[in-house]
């Protein structure tokens, strides 16, 4: 691809008009396997507890985007993407001295992840992830208001499996 030259491209002539939705991947069981990711894949979030004896303290949550790049020819077709990626958003449960909390209810997501792609055992990393598979994903579609009072629509990653 030519590199981009800012006059060339205000110079241009466009001889259509240009998509204004975004095509969502249709959901639906696939093969993937988890995409690269870096630092950027971790969010932090922060809010306001409104229930229990927390109610109007500050908290901060750690989200997990794991990127999943679908192997499945006829949606890359569908979607005109040589690569298609659709995200799951793992929560992560800390413990008090900040190492990644183990035991019951802690952890659920990101340990089926791990199980799908073969790697929930000791001493594991979460870099291995990158690469890893394939596996089985259910995309599903959600929707929601903003803040603003504006929706939104997404295709997301909702559950991962083990390749059968």
């Amino acid at each position: 691809m030519p590199q981009f030259d800012p006059d060339t491209f205000m110079q241009q002539q466009v001889d259509g008009p240009l998509e204004t939705e975004f095509q969502l991947v249709p959901e639906g069981e696939y093969q993937a396997t988890i995409g690269d990711f870096d630092k950027d894949a971790f969010e932090q979030i922060d809010f306001t507890y409104k229930k229990g004896t927390r109610a109007g303290q500050p908290g901060t949550m750690t989200k997990f985007n794991c990127p999943f790049v679908l192997q499945d020819d006829a949606v890359k077709q569908e979607m005109g993407r040589d690569q298609v990626t659709v995200y799951k958003s793992i929560m992560l449960d800390f413990d008090e001295n900040g190492g990644l909390a183990k035991g019951k209810n802690k952890n659920i997501d990101l340990g089926r992840v791990l199980q799908a792609a073969g790697l929930n055992g000791a001493n594991w990393q979460i870099t291995q992830l990158r690469g890893a598979g394939p596996v089985v994903v259910k995309v599903v579609h959600r929707e929601g208001e903003r803040r603003d009072g504006s929706r939104w629509k997404r295709a997301e990653v909702d559950q991962v499996a083990q390749v059968r």
